[in-house]
């Protein structure tokens, strides 16, 4: 019985420090430098080995759960800038061309259309979303013939972060107009185009949607090295911001089960954040070498678009205009654009951005201003793997205590409940010395009683030392008799 109720108390202890953590990380996979990774369960990291690909500088990434296909971009390659493996039991993966380069094509974001087997992205140089089918393997196109382009933008427009629904069919997209930048909406097919989010957006860099939630989650960078979280349902009702950060610069984002992620070019981070709000502070999941240019979700089954309600109609339509513009090569200007801070020039410097500060102001994106000595901000957040390790300190803590506690309190539950054994009390008495002798003899009354009550009677050993006492004539009115002890406890 004992035993029994310690191990419900451990159980339960250790089950009150496990309280927190039920949320699952998502496989992710990851475009950094010329590596394709994958990590597992937020913790496990592994490289994608790629057959006979002399890889430059990866980002953008789509995957398709229907055939197993990760479709990514490579920046600086020669000949092509979109390509595709097959994530199968395959140590060594085969690397298909899908889309060969013509001239000044870039690729910020991409996405997949599993219906209608249609790949999308955005080129934020030549201002335009462009799509191509994909219904085979081995195809291969090229960017002037096949490439439809779904969506020319105006001047100032360039769009950047993607995402396709293919369950209400529609198109989702971050504009970053240099004036206005907005979070816009159509039809895949191109129709319908909408604008959903106009207001308090500065560099809306990423994008992803949560189809079974049907909510839109981006990630916009702010001045003074403020960025933030946001998400809002896909009419763009609801706007709720769930984090607000200094010191990071997000380029992409991706959304999984029960957590969105997100990379920091900055630090060279991986950052994780609970959807459901029971955490304010993210954490760190990995930190690389290079930054972290493309991240999105690893799903081993295909989304279910069961109970998942078409949206309604848009409320503005846009005419598309077509324009060709013959425009100068593209390098890592949209990474650059509001990279530096307070007017900084942004520089590009071994495949690393830098800034070139104006006089008054340092730091690596001229966010310090030398004439107050401080960051241009009146408060400062420390970053996340501060808080979250403060965090397990005190939860590991918690726990010894509360697992301290529990055995202590079990010991003495036990010793309380455990059966009690009777006690022997010894009584001395001492006897009147002999007349021939000068010792004091010592006799012992032992086991006088059985109970802690008073005795009624006088023991056989005090009835013997009465007797004795009387044959000795050691009768004074009975006033020796108080030298013997009597029975009780």
């Amino acid at each position: 019985m004992q035993l029994k109720a310690s191990v419900i108390c451990i159980v339960f202890t250790l089950g009150l420090c496990t309280i927190g953590s039920s949320l699952q990380h998502d496989d992710l996979l990851i475009a950094v430098g010329d590596q394709l990774g994958f990590l597992t369960n937020g913790s496990l990291y592994r490289t994608l080995t790629l057959d006979s690909f002399n890889a430059s500088k990866l980002s953008a990434l789509t995957y398709d759960a229907t055939t197993r296909k990760l479709f990514f971009s490579d920046r600086r390659h020669r000949h092509g800038h979109i390509f595709s493996i097959k994530l199968d039991n395959e140590v060594c993966h085969t690397v298909e061309d899908i889309v060969e380069k013509n001239s000044n094509e870039t690729v910020e974001s991409l996405a997949y259309d599993p219906v209608d087997k249609m790949l999308l992205w955005t080129d934020g140089f030549n201002r335009s979303i462009r799509r191509v089918q994909v219904d085979h393997d081995n195809v291969h196109v090229e960017e002037d013939a096949t490439v439809e382009i779904l969506h020319f933008l105006d001047n100032e427009d360039k769009p950047r972060g993607l995402v396709a629904d293919p369950c209400t069919r529609n198109l989702y997209w971050t504009n970053r107009y240099m004036s206005h930048p907005t979070i816009e909406r159509s039809f895949l097919n191109g129709s319908h185009r909408e604008v959903l989010i106009k207001t308090d957006l500065l560099l809306p860099n990423a994008l992803d949607l949560d189809v079974q939630e049907q909510m839109l989650y981006w990630a916009d960078n702010h001045r003074k090295g403020y960025f933030s979280i946001e998400r809002s349902f896909v009419n763009g009702t609801g706007r709720q911001e769930i984090y607000r950060g200094i010191g990071q610069f997000v380029v992409s984002l991706t959304v999984g089960t029960d957590y969105v992620y997100w990379s920091d070019y900055d630090h060279k981070h991986i950052w994780s954040l609970p959807k459901d709000g029971s955490s304010k502070n993210p954490i760190i999941l990995r930190t690389f070498r290079n930054p972290v240019l493309g991240v999105t979700v690893f799903r081993h089954q295909p989304i279910d678009c069961k109970g998942i309600s078409q949206v309604s109609d848009p409320i503005e339509n846009f005419e598309l205009p077509v324009q060709q513009e013959q425009l100068a090569q593209y390098e890592d200007a949209d990474l650059c654009l509001g990279f530096c801070y307070n007017n900084g020039d942004c520089i590009l410097v071994n495949s690393d951005l830098r800034c070139s500060c104006p006089v008054g102001f340092s730091g690596e994106r001229c966010e310090l201003d030398e004439k107050f000595g401080k960051k241009d901000c009146e408060t400062f957040t420390e970053d996340g793997n501060q808080f979250e390790m403060i965090f397990l300190i005190c939860i590991i803590i918690i726990c010894v205590i509360l697992l301290v506690i529990v055995v202590m309190l079990s010991v003495q539950f036990m010793k309380l409940t455990r059966e009690k054994q009777p006690r022997v009390f010894r009584r001395r008495f001492l006897a009147r010395p002999n007349k021939n002798e000068n010792t004091l003899p010592v006799h012992d009354l032992e086991d006088c009683c059985n109970s802690f009550a008073m005795c009624e009677r006088p023991c056989a050993q005090q009835q013997n030392v009465i007797a004795t006492v009387k044959e000795m004539g050691w009768e004074n009115n009975g006033a020796d008799c108080s030298v013997l002890l009597k029975c009780e406890f």
